[in-house]
């Protein structure tokens, strides 16, 4: 496995830990309320870790791609 397969198997777990803390958050919000909640979650666009979408492997941050330039947005309601 190459540094930058580590790298973003890192970033995949890293994400998928906030997934579940934000389950038990929202799981909590729920039950110390009878009224409806509505929330806002937004996060950083990330980093590429080899990532090639115009066919050359992009590290880091501030490449004009998709990945690195759309930042994460969701309105929900609980």
């Amino acid at each position: 496995m190459t540094f930058a397969e580590r790298l973003h198997l890192m970033q995949i777990r890293g994400l998928e830990e906030v997934d579940k803390k934000l389950g038990w958050l929202f799981n909590e919000l729920r039950l110390i309320t009878e009224r409806p909640i509505c929330l806002v979650a937004v996060g950083d666009h990330g980093e590429n870790f080899g990532e090639s979408p115009q066919g050359i492997p992009l590290f880091g941050h501030m490449h004009p791609s998709k990945e690195s330039i759309e930042v994460p947005l969701w309105i929900g309601k609980l």
